[in-house]
């Protein structure tokens, strides 16, 4: 979180609970929860349900990536290894998504 840039709008979901008071310079975007014996307000329904619109080709791209076992369960490899894996399950998943090589 501190390596993005300010004025870059970050959208997470309901369970970041206190990213705000923990990252003051982020401006951060989350659904709304209703609480007991305040329920949501229709205005609030409308939000919540444009931010789960945007938020829905994050966690599809995230559930695809974790059908490599290396990004869903414990890593055992050596630490040094893990970012170069996960960036080529990443390269894989992009070079499906885009349909192959544009050259």
């Amino acid at each position: 979180m501190h390596k993005i840039p300010k004025g870059v709008v970050v959208r997470v979901d309901k369970g970041y609970e206190g990213l705000e008071e923990e990252y003051p310079q982020l401006r951060v975007q989350k659904p709304r929860k209703a609480r007991r014996g305040h329920p949501l307000t229709v205005l609030e329904k409308i939000y919540n349900r444009a931010m789960s619109t945007l938020r829905i080709p994050v966690e599809h791209a995230i559930g695809h990536l974790k059908k490599y076992r290396l990004l869903a369960g414990i890593y055992r490899g050596k630490q040094e290894h893990y970012d170069e894996s996960a960036l080529v399950i990443a390269g894989l998943h992009n070079y499906k998504e885009l349909g192959g090589l544009s050259w």
